[in-house]
């Protein structure tokens, strides 16, 4: 049906009947043909509402994921609803927007349709017929979203089937039967029973979102449809591929941006629709940004829906370029394995204030963090001397977003440490930090920023003794450095030694002036495994804490110790290395874990969240729960960091040798006791939100020291400054190509 060609409104009888006839598509044919676009288009709708609801993964995996759960047939899980959904939505849709202004353009699956039926209306009305075009727009778009509240039950059913696959039935009670669900463990009602709970109105959550959704997403379309039909200049009737190019062009566009300003509204609704319990709005909300953040209520599954619509995203992230070892992206793999496993339902996260320039020169020169903040990619060739100055090039790379980086994950470490100060926790963690081998005056070993050291002063505020205990497979040598003569901390390094980067970490460094016997290094040699590490570990940290009664640990949990680590040459399980976490932190006393080195990423995610689930006193389960990285942990998909079998280098006899060394040094501290400190009073900084958590004035007298020549004894002849050995000792396998490359184009952030 048409409208008459003299400009006459149509009555209602006549909408009713363009409606209809809309609906139905014109027959066998039209019918045909709406089954061919639901058909086909199902995966694509079935992929971002189970996005919506679960978040995280790319649309790849996602697509593994669905078909994995029940190969094809997964992705058809609601298609009969979505079958009637069809018709009943254009009827609506046309009764609200049909008009003798009507323009259907029904190109592929987008209705391009001028809002003009609701105007039919509001024309036949002397008192609205003058009401301005935006005004008759919104009534169009309210019409719309008020009929799709009357098709919610269905959306539900299809949604849930969608989400749930073939469990969603049982889900919303329609087959009570099914044997009991619970999310994660934490509901134990049975999610069958939601009908039974709340009766058929469960049918009806989601319809006040769902209303909005569509009344939220008619202004975007229409008003960027018509912005684009302004500019782009309307081809010739007879240039008929231009005109459907033209036209297909501006009704992708607008949709792309319907869906960006509707999808957070989408997402809460398909979240409160699909839940294995009734939930409320503002729990769907919670829901979302507990487990990604604001940024998963606004994105999830936004590129698969607009992928539907023909266009692609791309998004960056941190990345120290092609080939390099470091992966930050890393430490998101870590944060998404901390959600799914539900660890974070335990303890608190915060997003910590980035370190500004007064932060950073506690510790660093000032010349140093204002080349740091200066440089980019772009502009290298203008610093090639400060580059060099700085050792900043090679294993230090410049990359965008460098300076930001270092904010990050020093402010980490230095709000973690106020947390500590101001006993608002027991164990803080930064999985970002640990970094430890950046200098006073530079950059080494992939290290810009030490935020150890700012941790560790900022801890000396509160605390009169702080013990640093360095697990990574190099040597910690940027801590011991900055506190090599004071004997307010006490370092304690277990790592690989003997032409290995960084070339320090002798026995025989043992700290100078107040800090001599404060430094103790128990190098050790290729193939340490679980039994022999946690043997050394244990006995030599116990007289440590007998003899030195630290008020604060710092722990650095370096996971290339782990066997297989692409730089590592120790065979550690997670066993051997977690055991060292276990054990420190039965002593009780306030502590700050951090990360640091790692270069298999999908072991350095699996090891801090072992390692987490340690400090939280939780079992969790040795098979991974889904998530957004998933496909990195393959073939096994477990927790697991398997021992190879090399051979283990570090007979008993050196072993023992060693330690004996190490308890005679600590024999020697004078007095063989603890060393005390007059303390001036320092009242904790209590923050009053996340964003201010740190003490932004300088350290006061805290015994720091520019170089490690400075604290070296007069007979300095008998040995090589640090950053020497930097510049002459390179692991072969330092600067090898990685197989992770691929990986780290995906989208990065880090999260505290």
């Amino acid at each position: 049906m048409s409208l008459e060609k003299d400009g006459s409104l149509p009555s209602t009888l006549d909408i009713l009947k363009i409606s209809s006839s809309k609906a139905l598509s014109g027959g066998i044919p039209g019918a045909l043909a709406m089954v061919i676009q639901v058909c086909t288009l199902m995966p694509l709708r079935t992929t971002f509402n189970y996005q919506y609801r679960h978040g995280g993964s790319s649309t790849v995996t996602t697509f593994r994921v669905l078909y994995n759960e029940g190969g094809l047939r997964r992705f058809y899980r609601g298609v009969a609803p979505a079958l009637l959904m069809g018709p009943l939505c254009r009827f609506g849709d046309t009764a609200a927007n049909v008009g003798k202004r009507e323009e259907v353009l029904h190109l592929s699956f987008i209705p391009l349709i001028m809002p003009a039926g609701v105007l039919s209306l509001l024309d036949s009305f002397k008192s609205t017929e003058g009401f301005p075009i935006a005004l008759k727009t919104m009534a169009a778009s309210t019409t719309a979203a008020l009929w799709r509240i009357n098709l919610t039950p269905i959306d539900t059913l299809k949604t849930t089937l969608q989400v749930q696959g073939p469990k969603g039935l049982s889900l919303l009670g329609i087959i009570l039967t099914a044997p009991v669900l619970t999310y994660k463990g934490i509901f134990n009602v049975q999610t069958g029973e939601k009908i039974k709970m709340r009766g058929p109105s469960i049918l009806y959550h989601g319809a006040l979102a769902s209303a909005s959704a569509t009344f939220v997403g008619h202004f975007p379309w229409f008003f960027t449809h018509n912005q684009l039909s302004s500019l782009i200049s309307k081809p010739a009737d007879d240039r008929f591929f231009l005109k459907l190019s033209r036209n297909a062009l501006i009704g992708f566009i607008s949709s792309m941006v319907s869906d960006t300003c509707s999808n957070s509204i989408r997402v809460v609704k398909t979240t409160k629709q699909t839940h294995e319990q009734p939930i409320t709005y503002p729990q769907a909300v919670s829901m979302v940004i507990c487990k990604d953040g604001v940024t998963g209520l606004l994105f999830r599954g936004l590129r698969t829906k607009i992928l539907a619509n023909g266009v692609q995203v791309d998004t960056g992230n941190y990345y120290y370029g092609q080939g390099h070892p470091m992966k930050p992206h890393r430490i998101r793999m870590t944060h998404n394995l901390l959600l799914n496993y539900g660890l974070y339902k335990k303890m608190e996260i915060f997003r910590s204030p980035r370190a500004q320039f007064e932060d950073l020169t506690r510790f660093h020169i000032d010349d140093y963090i204002n080349f740091l903040r200066t440089i980019t990619p772009d502009n290298v060739q203008e610093y090639s001397k400060a580059m060099a100055r700085f050792n900043v090039g090679d294993d230090c790379p410049v990359f965008y977003g460098l300076y930001e980086f270092c904010q990050i994950s020093a402010g980490g470490s230095i709000a973690a440490a106020v947390k500590l100060n101001n006993r608002e926790a027991d164990i803080a963690i930064n999985w970002a930090g640990g970094l430890h081998h950046a200098k006073k005056t530079e950059a080494s070993g992939f290290c810009y920023v030490n935020d150890i050291v700012l941790a560790i002063l900022e801890l000396l505020k509160v605390h009169p003794r702080v013990l640093y205990v360095d697990i990574d497979v190099h040597h910690g040598d940027g801590v011991e450095e900055a506190f090599y003569t004071t004997d307010r901390v006490m370092t304690l390094s277990f790592h690989k030694f003997g032409e290995y980067f960084p070339g320090t970490g002798d026995i025989r460094d043992i700290g100078a002036g107040a800090g001599k016997y404060y430094a103790l290094n128990f190098p050790l040699r290729d193939g340490l495994d679980d039994d022999s590490f946690l043997a050394i570990f244990k006995q030599v940290l116990s007289n440590v804490m007998a003899f030195y009664r630290p008020t604060a640990i710092v722990l650095q949990c370096g996971a290339d110790s782990l066997a297989g680590d692409r730089l590592g040459c120790f065979n550690l399980s997670l066993r051997g290395h977690s055991g060292c976490v276990d054990y420190v932190k039965s002593f009780n006393v306030p502590l700050l874990m951090l990360g640091g080195g790692g270069y298999t990423i999908r072991n350095v995610a699996r090891c801090w969240t072992y390692e987490t689930a340690v400090a939280l006193e939780t079992e969790i389960s040795k098979d991974l729960p889904y998530n957004e990285y998933f496909e990195y942990f393959g073939p096994d998909y477990t927790l697991e960091v398997q021992p190879c079998n090399m051979e283990n280098k570090n007979t008993p006899e050196y072993l023992q040798k060693t330690t004996c060394v190490l308890l005679e040094n600590l024999r020697n501290i004078a007095g063989g006791a603890a060393p005390s400190v007059a303390m001036t009073h320092c009242t904790p900084y209590k923050a009053e939100t996340p964003t201010l958590l740190y003490i932004p004035e300088k350290a006061g007298n805290m015994p720091v020291v520019s170089s490690k020549e400075e604290m070296e004894p007069e007979d300095a002849d008998k040995r090589t400054s640090p950053t020497f050995n930097d510049r002459r000792i390179i692991c072969d396998e330092e600067m090898s190509d990685s197989d992770d490359d691929g990986f780290c184009q995906k989208h990065y952030n880090i999260l505290l």
